[in-house]
């Protein structure tokens, strides 16, 4: 399989969507993570998560299949800002993750961001994956892919960690918005909350 090496950057996998970062490079991605996982000894599900740029669908599409091909079994964040991946790593329990996003690149870009336990993966570990890629060495196997909603997770964790603030005329309830937005060039994704003192969320 032919794959553009030039996508593989110091700290992301990144390119054109169509050109040099192709669903077939998504889904071998996929496998070489499986097998950077095996080759680790590291067990457990890869969260996955994708900013709304309209190509990110089927990416995400390629990259589970390539995972669970391999074996992997996959938890399904959905549409999310990169910050919510992150979190993600250190509530659900998962051995990874990756996030499909273009960052703040023009919109016909795309890429990958890839977090092996809770540390981002970057320089020779980027580069490894590309000669995963090129010695097949991804694993054959059946993974399973669930989906998580987490976006009320982590608002309700944000307001835990903020706690109740104290004014000297507390009126009966506090509304505190917090917004959720990832803009990456023409495209945004937005997410707000109402959080009260109980620390409880609504859509707002």
């Amino acid at each position: 399989m032919a794959i553009a090496p030039g996508i593989f950057r110091q700290y992301d996998i990144r390119g054109v969507v169509g050109d040099d970062l192709t669903v077939e490079a998504a889904r071998a991605l996929g496998g070489a993570y499986a097998a950077l996982l095996r080759e680790r000894e590291v067990t457990g599900e890869v969260a996955v998560g994708r900013d709304n740029r309209p190509s990110g669908e089927a990416l995400r599409d390629a990259l589970v299949q390539g995972l669970t091909e391999a074996g992997a079994n996959v938890v399904d964040i959905g549409v999310v800002p990169t910050p919510l991946l992150y979190w993600s790593l250190h509530h659900l329990g998962v051995a990874g993750g990756i996030q499909i996003t273009g960052s703040h690149n023009p919109p016909e870009y795309n890429g990958f961001k890839l977090c092996l336990g809770t540390e981002s993966l970057h320089g020779h570990d980027i580069q490894h994956l590309l000669a995963l890629i090129r010695s097949n060495a991804a694993p054959k196997g059946k993974g399973e892919v669930r989906h998580e909603q987490v976006i009320d997770g982590y608002v309700a964790d944000v307001a835990r960690r903020i706690g109740r603030i104290s004014r000297q005329r507390l009126t009966n309830r506090l509304n505190v918005a917090i917004e959720i937005v990832a803009r990456n060039d023409r495209t945004s994704i937005s997410s707000t909350r109402k959080v009260f003192p109980s620390g409880k969320a609504i859509v707002g």
